[in-house]
Order: C-alpha cells, then structure tokens, then sequence
C-alpha cells in the first residue's frame, strides 16, 4: 500500500498546484446530462448522475465512480476527450483521498490506472474503466480516513514533464 504524506511523490508534488491550474482551466464542471457510468443495482454513482469534470483548452477529462452501500468501489470510469490542438501524451489514474486532502493513496496496478502515457490526438478519446469485486480487494478503502476519490489526469506534448489535473473530490 502506497500512502503520499510528507514526501511527496512527482505526482504529489503537482497536486499541490492542482487547485490553481484547474481555476486556470475552468475549473471542476457537473454537468446535467445522461448518466455516463451505469452502476450495479443496489449501487449509486460518486458524482450523482454525470461525471466529475475538468474543461480543458484541448479537451476535457472526466471520472466516474460506482460505491456500494458499505463504502467499496464497484467501478471506476475516467477519459480524456481530446477536442483541439496538437498531440499530447495523456495517463489516467485516481486516487483514494482524505477529506482533507493530506493524504492520498493511489491503488497498486493495475487497478489505479495507466502503466504509460497514450498519445492522443485532436478528435481521439483514451478511456479507463476498472471494475472491482463488490467489497473486494482491490475496490477497498485502503483506510477509513479515505473518505473521498478524485480523478487524475497527466498530459503534455510528446518528451516533456506533464502537468497533472485532478477532479474535484467525490466524499462519502
């Protein structure tokens, strides 16, 4: 189990900046539109009907997730659309959060997201979508103090440092 307190990783590091590069790129959207992510009976989504979403200059980057009644994930859906510009190099993940947002716990592979970046262009789509066990492993808390998940996306042009995105926080 992999938990960023003090000693931030690459990733950590570009959380830190996260909530002044999402204000720059307009910022955390719920947009009112069909459910994206169908979850199992019994089962309810993160985010309410729609995707937590971040509009982006070239695109947009969504994140769905499924939770049980007892506090498990089911499932969890991310993409990135990309709409305009030139190609870029995209890795989709999410995390376990606190509330506060402190600490973070990303789920081991391959259940937390992309092994390499994706090269995705203007008009292309790059989707994860990972199911878990209800109750099992993998859709786990790592802890109960991780109350909340949020979606990230890492994205820049072919051989250079990506900038790091994150949806807001969906807590339950």
């Amino acid at each position: 189990m992999t938990v960023r307190t003090q000693q931030p990783t690459r990733l950590a590091a570009a959380a830190a900046v996260i909530p002044l590069v999402i204000a720059m790129a307009g910022g955390p959207v719920q947009a009112d539109t069909a459910p994206w992510l169908a979850c199992a009976e019994g089962n309810s989504p993160v985010y309410g009907h729609s995707a937590a979403t971040v509009a982006l200059t070239d695109g947009e980057f969504r994140f769905q997730a499924c939770r049980t009644p007892s506090g498990s994930l089911e499932r969890v859906k991310l993409a990135y659309v990309k709409t305009q510009g030139p190609p870029v190099d995209v890795a989709l993940g999410w995390e376990w959060s606190t509330r506060d947002g402190k600490e973070s716990f990303i789920p081991p592979e391959p259940s937390g997201g992309d092994h390499f970046p994706v090269a995705v262009s203007a008009g292309q789509t790059h989707t994860d979508d990972f199911s878990f066990v209800p109750a099992g492993v993998d859709g786990s808390r790592p802890a109960p103090r991780f109350a909340c998940v949020e979606g990230i996306l890492q994205a820049g042009p072919p051989g250079t440092p990506a900038k790091t995105y994150l949806t807001a926080k969906g807590c339950f």
